[in-house]
């Protein structure tokens, strides 16, 4: 199972995607009408601390760091119950401070991290998006199979250097 928390206008597309693709996927948003969508395509709806119970692998896309290291480190967050050899992918638009911040919690509790911040524009192909993998603490080992081109529609384009970190007003998570 893998989880993914941000169903936003970029990530709400990419989930729906990895569903088609048909990977089991417990979802998480404070748009709820949002979670009922990805439910009624076929995910599972679940709290941060179920998804980091569940799942093996849990992707985030969300609109800053902060918000990252709430879902992750706050009360009731996903990092209370992961567990060791489990991974997470941050696909947000988060400074390296904030990354490597990750990082080093997530390897201390002997969790794999990988920074792979995610853009869409013109320049981005005819997939729409953009992964870029960055100060990667490990590669997404996930048993169910390539899950970085599922949300792209088939291909992720990787970029040799990192994408600024500007910021992402468009999910509807809120701090």
């Amino acid at each position: 199972m893998l989880g993914w928390i941000g169903l936003g206008i970029m990530g709400k597309p990419m989930a729906k995607n990895l569903v088609k693709a048909g990977f089991g996927l417990m979802v998480n948003d404070l748009d709820q009408e949002a979670v009922k969508e990805l439910v009624e395509d076929g995910a599972r709806s679940g709290s941060y601390r179920e998804i980091g119970e569940q799942c093996d692998a849990v992707i985030l896309i969300l609109p800053n760091g902060g918000i990252v290291q709430d879902v992750l480190f706050g009360k009731e967050g996903v990092a209370e119950t992961l567990s060791s050899g489990k991974t997470v992918c941050d696909m947000s638009s988060v400074t390296a401070d904030e990354s490597r911040f990750c990082f080093r919690k997530l390897k201390e509790m002997g969790v794999g991290f990988l920074d792979a911040p995610v853009r869409a524009g013109e320049d981005t192909g005819p997939y729409g998006y953009v992964v870029h993998g960055r100060r990667a603490g490990s590669s997404l080992g996930f048993s169910g199979g390539p899950i970085l081109a599922s949300p792209s529609k088939g291909q992720a384009y990787g970029r040799p250097k990192a994408a600024p970190a500007t910021g992402n007003p468009h999910s509807s998570h809120k701090k």
